[in-house]
């Protein structure tokens, strides 16, 4: 019946623990580095956690946040999408649930392994309010007919503060 022997209890103790420490330090240096390149490649950890769990036309973000924004000022967002397929993916077009935001640039087409801006233009509201929208970008691809992502922001009412500005 083999030994057992305990961890960091004499020498045969200690070589086990240096050689686990050991093995978790290059196991955390190896995820660190892949997780590095991947961000530098895809734009993001969180695009790297995509492409590990599957996913080929990545999105750096599914939520963009406009803040805090004046009633009536426009804004723009821009979603890096990378395309990770194995061939060219037709951007046919998009839709927001929110009448304030207008798309750009579509149709068009993103080759394989590059990654492209989709703009969004937002129009806050003339009262203050909370901006809650959604998009869903439709492509050609048969395992990706869609893409959803969202925005959030608040409208604040800057009145007070332009009032306070105005010569009495």
């Amino acid at each position: 019946m083999p030994e057992s022997v305990e961890l960091g209890a004499g020498p045969k103790g200690w070589i086990d623990l240096k050689f686990a420490v050991g093995t978790a330090v290059v196991c955390v240096a190896f995820v660190a580095s892949s997780v590095g390149y991947g961000s530098s490649r895809l734009g993001s950890a969180s695009a790297v956690l995509q492409y590990l769990s599957g996913e080929r036309l990545i999105l750096d973000q599914h939520v963009k946040g406009l803040g805090d924004v004046r009633a009536g000022s426009q804004h723009s967002l821009a979603y890096r999408l990378t395309n990770m397929t194995n061939r060219p993916v037709r951007l046919l077009g998009a839709k927001t649930s929110c009448s304030c935001a207008v798309l750009g640039d579509l149709p068009r087409e993103v080759a394989q392994s590059e990654s492209v801006d989709i703009r969004i233009s937002i129009r806050a509201a003339k009262m203050p309010s909370d901006i809650n929208g959604n998009l869903t970008i439709f492509t050609d691809d048969p395992q990706y007919k869609m893409l959803g992502a969202n925005f959030t922001g608040r409208v604040i009412d800057t009145s007070a503060d332009s009032a306070s500005d105005r010569p009495q």
